[in-house]
C-alpha cells in the first residue's frame, strides 16, 4: 500500500497525543505501586517484518493461525472495537505499537459497508484484544480518507507499529476475512513492543468512546447468503454466484444459500439475452436453448408460473438429450424457489408424470 500522508493529521493528532501524554504520565505517577494489570511477554519491538500479503487481496484460509502466541494481547483490559477520527489519529498510530489495528473505513450510504462492517466487529470479540477494530465514517472525516488514499468503500487497512501492513476494498466473506486476519497474526508474531507492565498503554487513553467487546453491533452478522447479495446488488451476479459456489462446496445442504446461487445464476444468465427473447422463443418452439432463455427472462421478469410452464410443455413434446436440457434448467429453476410453495410443489408433480 501506498505510504500514508499524515500531514493533514498532524496539527489536531499532535496536539491531542501531547495532552494525552501528559495525563498518562501524571497516572503512571501517582499510581506506581499499583499491582500491574498486564503479564507482557518478553517480545521484541523490532518493526514487523514485510507483510506476506499482495495489496489489494485477501490471503487464503491456508495461513495457520498463530493468536495463541500473542499473549497478553488478549487481555479484556484491551478494547475490541474503537472509533477512529481526527484527533485520535495519532494516538491510534502510537497503539499500534503494541497490537495491530485494523482500520475499517465505511460510509452510511454504502451497503457492501453494512454487510462487512458487523463480520469485523463479531471477529474483532472473538479474537478478545489480540487486534483492534478502528472504525472511520469516511463522510465525517473526510482528512481521514484522504489520508488514506480511499477510493471505495469499504477500505480495509491493517496497521502495526505506524505502519500499513496490507489493504483491501469491498466487503468480503468471513472465511476469507478470518484468513487474513491470522495472516496478519502471524506477520507480527513477536515483532510488537510488549505491553508496559503497569498497564499504561501509550495512546489507549485517547480513546475515551471506547466499545467494549459486549456493546458491538447488535445487528447480526451478515450471512454468507447477506454478503452474496451486496454483490448481486452492484450487478455483479458472477462474483455473487461464485462466493456461494465455494459455500456450498464446504456447506452442503444449505438451503438458503443453494436458492440464492440458483437465482444470481440465472439473473446473470437473464442478464445476457435480448429483449425479444421470449417472442423469439414462442416463434421457435424446437429451440431447446430459446425456449430455456425464455424461462429465464420469465422467472426474472414475468413470474414463476410462466417459466414453468414453458419448461413443462417444452419436456411434454422432446425426447432424449433435448428433453434432459429442458428438464435440468427447470430443476434449476425450481432451485430458487420455496419447496413448499404450492406453485413448485404442482410442476415437481406434472414433471414427474412426464418423465415417469
Amino acid at each position: 500500500m501506498d505510504n500514508i500522508d499524515l500531514s493533514p493529521l498532524k496539527a489536531v493528532a499532535e496536539a491531542r497525543v501531547a495532552e494525552e501524554q501528559q495525563r498518562a504520565k501524571a497516572h503512571r505517577a501517582s499510581s506506581a505501586s499499583d499491582k500491574p494489570r498486564f503479564v507482557a511477554k518478553d517480545h521484541p519491538a523490532d518493526r514487523p517484518a514485510a507483510s506476506p500479503f499482495v495489496a489489494g487481496t485477501t490471503a487464503t484460509t491456508s495461513v495457520t493461525s498463530s493468536t495463541s502466541d500473542t499473549g497478553a494481547r488478549g487481555s479484556n483490559e484491551l478494547p475490541t472495537v474503537i472509533e477512529l477520527t481526527e484527533a485520535n489519529f495519532e494516538a491510534m498510530m502510537q497503539l499500534s505499537n503494541y497490537v495491530p489495528i485494523v482500520i475499517d473505513l465505511w460510509a452510511e450510504w454504502c451497503q457492501p459497508c453494512k454487510q462487512l462492517t458487523p463480520v469485523l466487529e463479531k471477529l474483532a470479540a472473538e479474537y478478545q484484544g489480540k487486534w483492534i477494530l478502528a472504525k472511520a465514517n469516511t463522510e465525517k472525516e473526510p482528512v481521514l480518507a484522504q489520508a488514506f488514499k480511499v477510493q471505495s468503500v469499504p477500505t480495509v487497512v491493517a496497521m502495526a507499529k505506524g505502519h500499513p501492513l496490507d489493504a483491501f476494498a469491498g466487503a468480503q466473506p468471513e472465511p476469507q476475512l478470518r484468513g487474513w486476519l491470522d495472516a496478519l497474526m502471524n506477520a507480527v508474531n513477536g515483532r510488537l513492543s510488549p505491553l508496559p507492565a503497569d498497564g499504561n498503554i501509550p495512546g489507549l487513553e485517547a480513546f475515551g468512546g471506547l466499545v467494549a467487546a459486549d456493546a458491538v453491533s447488535e445487528a447480526a452478522p451478515a450471512t454468507i447468503v447477506d454478503q452474496a447479495e451486496a454483490l448481486a446488488d452492484t450487478g455483479d451476479y458472477a462474483a455473487a454466484e461464485a462466493l456461494l459456489v465455494d459455500h456450498l462446496e464446504h456447506n452442503p445442504g444449505d438451503h438458503a444459500a443453494e436458492s440464492a446461487c440458483a437465482l444470481y445464476q440465472t439473473l446473470a444468465r437473464a442478464a445476457t439475452t435480448d429483449e425479444d427473447t421470449i417472442v423469439y422463443a414462442d416463434e421457435h418452439p424446437a429451440d431447446i436453448s430459446a425456449q430455456c432463455d425464455a424461462a429465464d427472462r420469465e422467472m426474472t421478469e414475468v413470474g414463476a408460473e410462466a417459466a414453468f410452464t414453458r419448461l413443462l410443455t417444452t419436456i411434454a413434446r422432446t425426447t432424449g438429450e433435448e428433453r434432459a436440457e429442458a428438464r435440468k434448467h427447470l430443476v434449476n429453476l425450481f432451485a430458487m424457489c420455496d419447496p413448499t410453495d404450492p406453485l413448485v410443489i404442482a410442476a415437481r408433480q406434472q414433471l414427474a408424470s412426464l418423465l415417469f
